[in-house]
């Protein structure tokens, strides 16, 4: 998917697989932005975006998880509100995914919020965190213990992206 390509999500995923901060508890991916004040009005009808903001970029979400963690969920349940039907898209969306090694996952998004785009992975020693993590701009993975910060790695994940295209 296209944001496997940024170097933030990159540097979780290599991250984790070397266990650096214990094996992996939890997760959470977030995209929301305000769609009511973008171009992209069409996202509401339900016959031109075929669904709402989960189907637009929780599956970004989805796939971020699925990739940095290196296995499938075996289990999704969701909530939408309002409840999406041929004529009207959700505009806000959360699901729950339960991954084969134990570890769960949340996606959250919505149309009504403002812009924000994050992954984050619970570890057992750490929490591992791409602010702004989905998306093509400048953004950073910051590690936390507690409230102490123990890493913090920028990425501009524009220039990797345009890179990855031009290849």
């Amino acid at each position: 998917h296209c944001f496997r390509q940024c170097g933030s999500l990159a540097w979780m995923k290599k991250t984790i697989a070397a266990r650096r901060y214990g094996r992996p508890v939890s997760s959470r991916a977030v995209f929301t932005f305000t769609a009511s004040t973008r171009h992209r009005k069409w996202v509401f009808r339900a016959r031109d975006a075929g669904g709402g903001p989960f189907h637009d970029v929780g599956v970004h979400g989805i796939d971020s998880l699925r990739w940095i963690l290196g296995e499938d969920p075996v289990s999704v349940s969701a909530e939408m509100r309002p409840i999406p039907n041929r004529r009207v898209v959700e505009r806000d969306a959360v699901a729950i995914l339960t991954f084969p090694s134990g570890v769960t996952g949340t996606i959250e998004t919505s149309y009504r919020a403002p812009y924000h785009s994050t992954v984050e992975v619970v570890c057992e020693d750490a929490r591992i965190e791409a602010v702004r993590g989905m998306g093509v701009h400048r953004g950073f993975v910051i590690v936390t213990r507690g409230d102490e910060i123990v890493a913090r790695q920028p990425f501009d994940n524009r220039r990797i992206y345009v890179d990855q295209l031009v290849e």
